[in-house]
């Protein structure tokens, strides 16, 4: 249970490290460490990433080869347990620590190995990102990926502990965000349709025809290319068809400036959203 003023907004670090993990078996007795991933903020910008694979005893679990899409190849030349743990510990020195589930996953499973193969204790903070959004009142689903949805954060789709450690980096940033009060989530933080929504609704429209502009591009050059076929076959064959080539004509030159307006729209959108 979160502690009293433990997520008020003057209580959240501005340097911090977003960490994730992905193991071999989720048993707490058996699981090992497969992959760990770190980044690293500073005055809340990530400015440095930290990723391995771990060597791990057997094969691949068939879990996490359909999960992560990981397979024996990816541990052939995966540094030791030992050496991943110290380089992770020396990369998050003395930050606290932002994690999804810390408590039930990667906090248990860090601290154990830590200690089983340094002897090493992590005295670090920990702050759960899902139990801040439910504080937040921004939790659905109890995972990182449904929460970037409703944030509108940009995740990638990978399920990989480099992928998820940036996404909880952002996640963490705007509800940090939101319980301030902002009114505008910076871009680099956001997904492209939540930029979009975020902008009003001239660039939301603006979005949409965009994407008619390519078809409306290519009917008019086929009704162009129609029209000059038409004009050719007249000039080696003799009279051709005049109303064909009158809609040929017109509706040739009716796609192409409707495409045109749609590319002009789409500039717009470039030029006001850094889209």
């Amino acid at each position: 249970m979160a502690r009293r003023g433990e997520y008020e907004p003057e209580s959240l670090p501005n340097d911090y490290c977003a960490v994730s993990i992905e193991t071999a078996g989720y048993d707490f007795e058996t699981g090992q460490i497969a992959e760990v991933a770190a980044v690293r903020v500073r005055d809340r910008h990530d400015v440095a990433r930290f990723r391995s694979f771990v060597a791990i005893d057997g094969g691949v679990p068939e879990d996490l080869k359909k999960n992560a899409g990981l397979c024996d190849a990816h541990f052939t030349k995966a540094p030791s347990r030992e050496r991943v743990i110290a380089e992770l510990l020396d990369f998050i020195g003395d930050d606290a620590l932002v994690s999804v589930k810390h408590g039930r996953f990667v906090r248990p499973f860090l601290e154990r190995d830590a200690l089983r193969y340094l002897g090493a204790v992590v005295p670090n903070r920990w702050i759960d990102l899902l139990l801040y959004a439910r504080h937040e009142g921004a939790l659905g689903r109890d995972s990182l990926t449904d929460l970037c949805q409703r944030l509108g954060v940009e995740k990638e789709p990978v399920h990989r502990p480099l992928a998820d450690a940036i996404a909880t980096h952002r996640a963490f940033e705007v509800l940090r965000m939101r319980a301030e009060g902002a009114h505008e989530i910076p871009d680099w933080l956001m997904t492209e349709e939540s930029r979009v929504q975020q902008l009003g609704p001239d660039t939301e429209r603006w979005m949409k025809e965009r994407k008619h502009s390519a078809p409306w591009g290519a009917l008019g050059a086929v009704l162009l290319l129609g029209l000059v076929g038409g004009v050719m076959e007249m000039i080696s064959e003799g009279p051709q068809d005049p109303l064909a080539l009158a809609v040929c004509a017109v509706g040739g030159v009716l796609a192409a400036l409707r495409s045109r307006s749609c590319v002009e729209h789409n500039r717009k959108l470039k030029e006001e959203a850094g889209l």
